[in-house]
């Protein structure tokens, strides 16, 4: 709306006016700083104020000409009364051209409304917000303009401070512009915002007391200017306990000197709350270099801060899982390139980081053109599955994997590349070329098996049978397929059958077996072996029942004969027991009578003989007295051969004792025994120690006697002679223990008779006996469970062996 002719003269006349206090304030100044004014005294008759310009004014001008923020004051009319060279530098004016200008001339067209509204504050009162300035140039400059309204000699001014916002704005953009370079790289990340504020303060180096302290300054710190005591000891209270000591340090190295303050620390406010702060000051110094003020900057980075740490954070957590992958994992720019890998990468290719950074994607495969076209679907369709490559090593060794790639886009939901992840299914393949072998030998064996083989269901329905399944039941598989095990079980059985599915169901047990009847098509009724186990699901559920079947319709048949066999021999052996104990009976009467009715007639034949040529030898000749030796000879040997006989049947029917034997111990005492009777011989004895088997010792002495009897009988004509006794092991817990000597000896031909009772192979007149020993040895060698043999060869000795079981055997 243009202004009216009135207002228009009005604000000219204004003008004037305010170019003529102007003038007259230039000149004050000017008087002021030629030092010809000490002091000013301003206001209306009666209400005269007095300021002593050094203690006022020139603190005010430092202050408002070190601000980094843009000063003016403004009259009624928005005209600028004046301003600080900040807001020159921020409008591309001179100081001294803004003043008398309209203020509205700095501000655009577009945000004229909002600073209007924004400069309408009364005395007192004060607003806050964002708006454009014009700066040089014609440029557009973000402020954040700060309004309070105060009453001059009954002239309402405002006061304006502009903070250029233009660092912020472009810390955001550049915050920004970080955030999305992460993002490119990661494709995780979001994007961050940092937020800036700033406060200013003026400290009395000397009393270490703040001359000012701005309104945002109090909200960084959280302290209101009510609650403030302007104290330096009070910032340091607020400070993190972990960096009040640094940030004292620094700020006194400052004052004494040194470096430049500027510290980030944290702070912990009235409130609790714990903020990040960086501050910056300037130290003045007078010109003994005397520390006088020190103009400070704070400002609250918490948010940058916290923004930067989830950034790192965000980029070490994606890292950390990609490194922490297992599968090797790609990032490929849409030049196909790589941009970023994992360290599983490496290991899968052969090659570093390094050289494989900038490389082209697919030349690391069996087929690149394949690999190409599988990064390019990814781009064209957002993703590609499963995609199988072979994925060669710097070795030369083929890897087969399969890849999963996806695109990753910008906040803007521009794609910025692919990520592709490959999974090493080369042990997967073999597992499955192996599960495909083994389906088909599974398979070959079912179709092929000599039993029958079946899939049932819970139900009790027949799912698959294999052909030795309708041979046994004579239904095709379709038909089988069709029924039931109800349908094809015999009624009598049929109960039984049930039972034991619902235990396998129940998991009671874990498997059956039971023989039992099954109808065939044709009527017929077979016996089959039937064998079934529970499939269950993976969460422990049933699935089916599985089962064979074998046919032993044939094998029952079998059973059958083989009981009526059975029964016969039963019957047979009864008899053959009954004619065994009649023998028994019949050789126990015959060794009474061998032992006493044959014995009296051979003790009085015997008796007679030597009674006649004791009392008659004066009457016999010569023949006559040879007769009746040979009568008493004769009787002698009956009685002896009675004796062995005697001793032949007590082996045979004697019950054993079984226990451990010392058969060394046995033969060392029938050498001394043997010894003792003929003192005369040279016989070399060779006893091996420690010799032990289980036996009956009483029967065993009978065996080793009757063998070293034969030894040292048949040695008889050998000087010196040699008779030997040891053992080996025989295996199955038996020893082998031999009687060796180096006598007569015998022809192996004959070896076989040597264990027939009365056999002998020797004259009476050049060895005497019976030849019942061996065959008693022989007896009692098999009652023992062992076997004898004898070696041999005329004139060179004989060996006689038998086996025995070991002392030791459980």
């Amino acid at each position: 709306m243009e202004p009216t002719g009135e207002s228009r003269t009005a604000e000219q006349a204004e003008l004037a006016e305010v170019r003529a206090q102007l003038r007259e304030a230039q000149q004050t100044m000017e008087a002021i700083r030629s030092g010809g004014i000490d002091s000013l005294m301003i206001g209306p008759p009666g209400h005269e104020q007095v300021y002593a310009l050094v203690s006022a004014d020139r603190p005010y001008r430092l202050i408002v000409e070190a601000m980094n923020e843009g000063a003016a004051t403004v009259s009624p009319r928005g005209v600028i009364l004046n301003a600080n060279p900040r807001l020159g530098a921020m409008s591309g004016q001179n100081t001294t051209d803004l003043v008398g200008t309209a203020v509205l001339d700095l501000i655009p067209d577009v945000h004229r409304p909002a600073f209007a509204a924004l400069l309408d504050v009364g005395t007192g009162g004060s607003s806050r917000g964002e708006v454009d300035l014009t700066g040089p140039g014609g440029t557009a400059v973000p402020v954040l303009l700060a309004v309070s309204g105060f009453d001059l000699d009954g002239m309402l001014l405002r006061c304006l401070v502009l903070t250029d916002l233009t660092a912020q704005r472009a810390a955001e953009i550049e915050a920004a512009k970080a955030h999305e370079a992460l993002r490119e790289q990661n494709a995780f990340l979001e994007q961050a915002q940092e937020s800036l504020g700033l406060g200013w303060w003026v400290l009395d180096a000397g009393r270490e007391v703040m001359l000012t302290f701005s309104p945002e300054a109090h909200r960084i710190y959280g302290l209101s200017p009510a609650e403030f005591d302007g104290k330096m000891e009070t910032l340091w209270s607020l400070a993190h306990p972990d960096d009040m000591r640094w940030v004292c340090d620094a700020f006194t190295a400052a004052l004494q000197g040194g470096a430049p303050y500027q510290a980030e620390h944290r702070i912990v406010r009235p409130d609790g709350a714990r903020r990040w702060i960086l501050q910056s000051a300037v130290v003045q110094r007078d010109d003994t270099g005397t520390a006088k003020r020190v103009l400070g900057i704070c400002q609250d980075i918490t948010d940058r801060k916290r923004i930067g740490d989830e950034i790192r954070a965000s980029a070490a957590y994606n890292r950390s899982l990609i490194e922490a992958n297992l599968n090797p994992m790609i990032t490929i720019g849409s030049d196909g390139m790589i941009t970023d890998l994992n360290a599983a990468t490496e290991q899968a290719t052969g090659y570093g980081r390094a050289e494989l950074l900038g490389t082209e994607f697919s030349g690391y495969f069996t087929e690149p053109d394949l690999a190409r076209a599988g990064y390019e679907q990814a781009f064209r369709d957002g993703s590609a599955r499963d995609y199988p490559l072979e994925l060669r090593h710097r070795d030369g060794h083929i890897t087969s994997v399969l890849y999963n790639a996806v695109v990753y886009r910008d906040p803007a939901g521009r794609v910025l590349g692919v990520m592709a992840a490959a999974r090493d299914v080369t042990e997967a393949n073999r597992i499955q070329a192996a599960l495909r072998e083994s389906e088909e030998r599974l398979r070959v064996l079912f179709d092929n098996a000599p039993v029958g083989i079946e899939d049932v269901a819970l139900s009790g329905d027949l799912v698959r049978v294999n052909p030795r399944f309708c041979q046994i039941t004579g239904y095709t598989a379709d038909e089988l397929r069709s029924l039931r095990v109800q349908d094809i079980t015999h009624p009598d059985d049929l109960d039984a059958d049930l039972a034991n599915l619902q235990r396998l169901r129940s998991g009671e047990i874990d498997s059956i077996s039971m023989e039992k009847r099954d109808l065939r098509k044709d009527g017929g009724v077979v016996w089959v072996e039937a064998n079934r186990a529970l499939v269950r699901n993976l969460d422990g559920s049933p699935l089916l029942y599985v089962g064979t079947m074998r046919d032993i319709t044939a094998q029952r048949e079998a059973e059958a004969q083989v009981r009526a066999l059975h029964a016969g021999l039963e019957a047979r052996v009864q008899e053959r027991t009954a004619d065994l104990e009649r023998s028994n009976k019949n050789l126990e009467a015959f060794t009474y009578s061998v032992s006493h009715d044959l014995r009296a007639p051979l003790r009085g034949l015997s008796g007679f003989s030597a009674a006649l040529v004791e009392d008659y030898s004066d009457r016999l000749d010569e023949t006559g007295r040879g007769y009746a030796e040979r009568i008493q000879a004769a009787g002698e040997r009956m009685a002896t051969l009675i004796d062995d006989l005697l001793q032949l049947s007590r082996v045979s029917r004697t019950d054993m004792n079984l226990g451990p034997v010392d058969l060394s111990a046995e033969v060392a005492d029938i050498a001394g025994e043997l010894r003792a009777s003929e003192p005369g011989r040279q016989v070399r004895f060779a006893i091996q120690d420690g010799v032990m088997v289980t036996a009956d010792r009483s029967l065993i002495r009978t065996v080793v006697q009757n063998l070293v009897e034969n030894a040292w009988k048949f040695t008889v004509r050998r000087d010196p002679a040699t008779i030997e006794f040891g053992s080996t092991t025989a295996g199955n817990g038996q020893i082998c223990c031999s009687v060796r000597d180096n006598g007569a000896g015998f022809d192996p031909a004959y070896a076989d008779k040597l264990f027939q009772p009365f056999e002998r192979l020797h004259e009476a007149a050049d060895f005497p006996g019976t030849g019942i020993g061996l065959a008693s040895v022989q007896r009692i060698i098999e009652r023992h469970g062992g076997r004898v043999w004898a070696e041999g060869a005329v004139g060179r000795g004989a060996t006689f062996s038998f086996t025995l079981d070991s002392a030791d055997t459980p």
